[in-house]
């Protein structure tokens, strides 16, 4: 019965030397190492800054890993971060960390523990700073509010309109100045220049310029007289129906009269048009082969139609020794 009381009370007090051994490493540890942190104040209004510091003190054998910019402050910005040169006293290293904060938001609020790890003899150990209470108010204790200006109205430039209006007087003599000057060198350039009236006979006029290209007919070469040939038949023909045809391409003038056939043309003649016109695309675009002989049928179809359709001689005006009109 006593053994067995004996071993009890063994037991008992070996768990007390341990857990009295743990205590003591424990103050051990603190003494080897304390962190605290400040503020200059605890209550600020609304943009105010606060100088928040962290302060260590160490045994210099050991390794601590210091706070740095991204330490996490709760609500509160970091606006500026210095680090206090480090100072060692009997073995001892005393480092500074200060931090300048502020928030935007009104309210009580708290600033975190920071967390800073250490290594003694390669065991990896953590050590927490103290919370602090901030209040944050939206007036200053004299109610007053705090870093609140009122809004600078918006500024409207004054407008002098006694300048607007001389300078749009300006301007208008300006524009009627051009304007008189403009007319009367047109009225100058239309007095020097002096026409005549003349008796314009394009059927006289086409049969001509188609006896200017037989004559040279052996001396061009087929695909530029097709583009002559061509051209002269389109000018007769737009003059004949009275509508201008030049800028039209051969599919669009045959789509547009097949249906209605313009003038007094009839659907033969309509037929031998666009046989022609469509020849002659093929030898201007396609390099289509051909011979003068063709050329000549051609010519003499031009020629042919002039003849059927004749366009009267109308009256025109024209410049003194110039162009018709």
């Amino acid at each position: 019965m006593k053994t067995g009381l004996s071993n009890f009370l063994k037991r008992i007090l070996l768990i007390l030397l341990v857990l009295l051994f743990q205590f003591m490493s424990l103050c051990a540890d603190d003494n080897r190492i304390s962190m605290q942190s400040e503020v200059d104040r605890n209550s600020i209004t609304i943009g105010d800054y606060i100088d928040y510091k962290i302060i260590l003190d160490y045994d210099s054998d050991l390794k601590v890993t210091p706070p740095g910019l991204g330490v996490n402050l709760g609500m509160f910005e970091i606006k500026d971060y210095n680090v206090i040169p480090a100072k060692e006293i009997a073995g001892r290293v005393k480092k500074e960390f200060s931090y300048k904060i502020s928030t935007y938001t009104t309210g009580e609020y708290t600033i975190p523990g920071i967390t800073v790890e250490y290594f003694e003899q390669d065991k990896k150990r953590q050590i927490i700073s103290n919370p602090i209470k901030i209040e944050v108010k939206t007036v200053s204790s004299d109610g007053k509010l705090a870093d609140i200006k009122d809004v600078k109205p918006l500024y409207i430039p004054e407008v002098s309109y006694k300048k607007a209006i001389i300078i749009c007087a300006v301007l208008l003599v300006l524009i009627i100045i051009v304007v008189i000057i403009y007319i009367k060198k047109r009225n100058r350039i239309s007095t020097e220049i002096q026409y005549e009236e003349v008796i314009i006979d394009y059927f006289k006029e086409y049969l001509e310029r188609l006896d200017a290209v037989e004559r040279d007919l052996e001396t061009t070469d087929i695909k530029e007289l097709y583009f002559i040939i061509d051209d002269i038949f389109r000018q007769y023909f737009s003059i004949y129906i009275e509508e201008v045809v030049m800028e039209m391409t051969t599919y669009e003038i045959i789509k547009k009269y097949s249906g209605n056939l313009p003038a007094n043309i009839d659907r033969k003649a309509f037929a031998e048009i666009k046989s022609f016109m469509e020849h002659a695309d093929m030898i201007k675009f396609a390099k289509l082969p051909e011979t003068m002989k063709q050329a000549e049928i051609d010519i003499n179809f031009i020629r042919s139609f002039i003849n059927e359709y004749v366009v009267e001689p109308v009256k025109g005006k024209r410049i003194k020794g110039g162009k018709t009109q």
